[in-house]
């Protein structure tokens, strides 16, 4: 396994830096326990969008292999951390007795980004 990003393709590339940033934005705020509230939870805390970096972690190892990933799987892999991405953040909620608040923060939403550009990617690669 080795990163050779002179004999990548503009897809295989994209692949790879949307898996980065996937992976960095784990670091970055993902909720926060109340609308008013300082302290924030990181996406490593917060268990199962987890998953979703197992998504990443196929296509990119089997790009890292120098192995081809068939678009449909590659596809599938998108979708499925675009979706996980997407119920976090809508089922992220704070209730009142009077309004539902959506507390996801901004990490969760860089996140469904790299997912689009994973599938960008995968769609890109030859």
């Amino acid at each position: 396994m080795k990163i050779d990003w002179a004999g990548w393709d503009t897809g295989r590339r994209i692949v790879f830096i949307a898996a980065c940033i996937a992976l960095v934005s784990f670091l970055l705020p993902w909720s926060k326990p109340n609308w008013r509230a300082t302290i924030t939870y990181n996406g490593f805390s917060q268990g199962w969008p987890l998953l979703g970096l197992g998504a990443f972690g196929y296509v990119l190892v089997q790009q890292l292999r120098g192995q081809s990933v068939g678009k449909m799987i590659g596809y599938a892999c998108a979708a499925v951390a675009l979706i996980l991405g997407i119920v976090f953040v809508l089922t992220t909620t704070f209730e009142t007795a009077v309004k539902t608040f959506y507390v996801s923060e901004w990490g969760s939403y860089v996140y469904i980004a790299s997912t689009v550009a994973l599938g960008v990617g995968v769609h890109m690669t030859e």
